[in-house]
């Protein structure tokens, strides 16, 4: 059985998810909502933010 890595949310520090090499996952964050992809490796793990909760509610101040 493949070794499952665990991601956690770089936004609030939520345990996302758990997962086995060559997995491509995009997830809502249960607990600040911000959407995260999550790309699995054999040595590790690529996590990309692709909206936080604040680009998501529209309250973005630029």
């Amino acid at each position: 059985m493949a070794t499952k890595l665990r991601a956690d949310c770089p936004i609030c520090g939520s345990k996302l998810i758990k997962a086995a090499p060559s997995s491509d996952i995009e997830i809502d964050c249960p607990k600040c909502k911000s959407r995260i992809n999550i790309i699995v490796g054999d040595k590790g793990y690529h996590l990309m933010v692709l909206k936080t909760a604040d680009m998501l509610s529209g309250s973005n101040k630029e």
